[in-house]
């Protein structure tokens, strides 16, 4: 899925709000009995909150049901670095979305609007290509969406995407910084809905909501799980060229690693289905605004 930058303040604090969720989980501890020297995985993520709490709860999940050391190496960076990581054995297994393994990592350009397909034909392309493994997903997905002020769309008349083509030029935009490079993403986009609008730098995403309250900014790049949705009176308008294709979240693995460590995906397939789209955007949103 899309990336976005967020206080990277998520240690201790930030990781007991996921107590709830590891006890649902949970069946016990492994009784096997310790090894002299415990096997190592690594598990990385991307910059942002969302990919964070995802590596920690499948961190989490193998320390508590497996005898394996997890080192945690989180905010890597963005797509492309953590891909790279994953792929070179720098880390074993990271959280990420279907979109993004369709249209950035396999460069595809055919859309696609099926959950299923784009999992499917991602996770066979993965394996095919690269040995890597789409593990069962989480149960959410987290997709790109355009958001404006609720007063200024009302304005306009503004309810989808294609509703901004008339209003293009005079619009005030700021889109997050990989969301200006992507081809899922802006230059995709106006493609799709001939949108002509104007120029405009990148910006960490942290700051798009409150430039839309300021009334700085008329329309930015956001996510549908974001936890800070609820805070700010915006609206997500249509996809209704349905552009944007599923973003379904999911652990990807090196099939090296499952092969060596058996006891690795039985594991992590507790976690397949276990977070709504609501799950997660209370997840979010516990360390995005509430700071837990």
């Amino acid at each position: 899925m899309p990336e976005r930058g967020l206080r990277p303040g998520l240690r201790a604090r930030g990781w007991a709000l996921l107590a709830v969720l590891l006890a649902l989980l949970a069946h016990g501890r492994a009784t096997a009995e310790p090894a002299a020297a415990p096997s190592r995985i690594v598990i990385g993520s991307k910059s942002f909150a969302e990919g964070r709490l995802l590596a920690e709860i499948m961190a989490q999940l193998v320390e508590r049901h497996t005898t394996l050391e997890v080192e945690r190496r989180f905010n890597l960076g963005g797509t492309t670095v953590v891909f790279s990581a994953l792929r070179s054995g720098e880390i074993d297994l990271y959280p990420e979305y279907t979109g993004t393994g369709w249209a950035v990592l396999l460069q595809r350009s055919d859309p696609v609007s099926d959950p299923l397909r784009a999992f499917l034909v991602t996770q066979h392309e993965f394996e095919e290509r690269w040995g890597l493994r789409w593990l069962d997903p989480f149960g959410f997905s987290n997709s790109y969406a355009l958001a404006m002020p609720q007063a200024r769309a009302e304005a306009l008349g503004v309810t989808r995407i294609s509703d901004l083509v008339p209003h293009a030029a005079d619009l005030r935009v700021g889109w997050s910084h990989e969301f200006l490079e992507r081809d899922d993403g802006l230059p995709g986009l106006a493609r799709a809905y001939g949108l002509a609008l104007p120029q405009a730098r990148g910006m960490e995403h942290g700051l798009a909501y409150q430039a839309l309250a300021d009334g700085a900014l008329d329309v930015v790049d956001t996510y549908t799980t974001d936890g800070k949705l609820a805070r700010f009176d915006v609206r997500l308008l249509e996809d209704d060229r349905h552009f944007f294709p599923p973003y379904d979240a999911a652990p990807v693995a090196r099939s090296q690693t499952l092969a060596a460590h058996p006891e690795l995906e039985p594991v992590l397939r507790r976690l397949a289905f276990s977070l709504s789209d609501e799950r997660m955007r209370a997840l979010n949103h516990a360390v995005a605004v509430e700071r837990r």
